[in-house]
């Protein structure tokens, strides 16, 4: 595919379709409006109003149904933090620096590898309680792992 400068031009329709066909191609997946801009070397949202009267029906005029605003189920450039991604990087969080994660550690800052904190909120309610959560989930892992030692060595005692 080759790379085209998007940036500085009028835009037919067939040239703005081709521009969702080429993104669709390159990503797997139908562009939302905001990915499109000219810094992302694709035509403005402004060009599909323009042409279409949306940027949602120049999608589907390529052929591609857009994505609904707030449907995550898609994204890629953004992680989607489920709980037990969470519990697992407050773990490796914790692990890493040797010190336990707390509400003030993340009230004015990101931390690498952690979610923000009212992600962890949202799940959770508080910082205490996903950081309580997360302990149990390694005290299970743990005593998974001794559990599936003794089952191995169970086993071995039987083939032999």
């Amino acid at each position: 595919m080759k790379e085209v400068n998007w940036s500085g031009k009028k835009w037919t329709k067939q040239e703005l379709i081709e521009a969702v066909k080429s993104f669709y191609q390159a990503h797997g997946r139908v562009p939302r409006a905001r990915e499109f801009t000219a810094k992302n070397n694709y035509p403005s949202r402004g060009a599909f109003s323009r042409q279409f009267g949306s940027f949602s029906n120049g999608v589907r005029a390529a052929g591609y149904e857009p994505t609904k605003p707030g449907d995550y189920s898609t994204r890629t450039d953004e992680p989607y933090w489920t709980e037990e991604k969470i519990l697992n990087a407050i773990l490796a969080y914790q692990d890493r620096t040797g010190t336990i994660l707390t509400d003030r550690k993340l009230r004015y800052k990101m931390i690498p590898g952690l979610p923000a904190r009212n992600t962890i909120r949202k799940h959770f309610g508080t910082i205490l309680k996903a950081r309580a959560k997360a302990q149990k989930l390694k005290k299970l892992t743990e005593t998974l792992k001794r559990v599936q030692k003794k089952i191995d060595k169970l086993l071995k005692g039987n083939n032999e």
